[in-house]
């Protein structure tokens, strides 16, 4: 086991095989020093954490990606229960719990770094239900 010490203080370990550092900058910055890299922790230059994508720049784009291909996935996956048969109320509980919470998880963190290009994306991908008849999303649901 590579269990560490860090401090004596609080008594905390960390698992430095699942110990990853990152650090942040300015984006296009042109003279950074990285400092110095932690014996046997790897810096990266984007991780997960709690389910959003974070980058060293401090960018929304790779989590944007990432829940772009997840919703068009998602909705995929609606089409073919719709196929099966599904009734419609099913259809709109299952979208609201795999793909608009999806969406609006963490969305006031990143929010304001969206791009107009970003927006649209959204904006299509929430637009695409109503293209194959699937339930349309609603902001003031009844149910939970």
């Amino acid at each position: 086991m590579t269990k560490t010490f860090v401090t004596k203080e609080n008594k905390l370990i960390i698992n430095k095989n699942k110990t990853e550092e990152i650090v942040f900058c300015r984006p296009k910055i042109r003279h950074f020093l990285t400092p110095p890299f932690l014996s046997g922790i790897s810096q990266v230059d984007e991780v997960k954490l709690l389910s959003v994508y974070l980058t060293n720049t401090v960018s929304s784009a790779d989590h944007v990606n990432h829940l772009l291909t997840i919703g068009n996935q998602r909705l995929f996956l609606l089409s073919q229960l719709k196929n099966q048969g599904l009734t419609l109320d099913s259809l709109h509980i299952i979208y609201l719990a795999l793909i608009q919470s999806k969406i609006t998880y963490a969305l006031p963190a990143f929010a304001s770094q969206l791009s107009v290009m970003d927006l649209t994306r959204f904006v299509f991908l929430l637009a695409r239900p109503n293209a194959v008849d699937l339930p349309k999303p609603c902001s003031q649901c009844s149910r939970p």
